[in-house]
């Protein structure tokens, strides 16, 4: 949820804290930005953080969130192929299956230190 992520990153933050996190949900790492943010640290000047399912929330204006999109179509579809080929033959070994990802970049970009 949003307070736990909240929760959890107002507990780090009371530690040395890292140049960078990943929240395992968009919804947990938007609660981290929101506690990171009211430290006044800006993301991802001062610190970096990902979250994971590229909802539609996480590209508002006001969160800016880079996250990891993953192909949930397809996941869903395999998912179920799986199931339907697991019911006709129980004795099929256990597959697994790689679904590749993108990141989607949001948020300010650091200046090319190169100009």
């Amino acid at each position: 949820s949003f307070e736990a992520g909240r929760r959890e990153m107002l507990r780090l933050l009371k530690g040395d804290p890292a140049e960078a996190w990943f929240g395992g949900d968009d919804v947990l790492s938007i609660g981290a930005l929101s506690a990171l943010r009211d430290h006044g640290l800006r993301v991802p000047e001062d610190v970096g953080i990902i979250g994971v399912n590229d909802m539609q929330i996480a590209g508002w204006q006001n969160i800016d969130l880079t996250t990891i999109r993953q192909p949930i179509p397809q996941i869903v579809t395999s998912s179920i192929e799986l199931m339907l080929t697991m019911l006709k033959d129980r004795d099929r070994p256990p597959e697994t299956r790689i679904f590749g990802c993108e990141i989607v970049e949001r948020g300010p970009l650091p200046a090319d230190p190169s100009r």
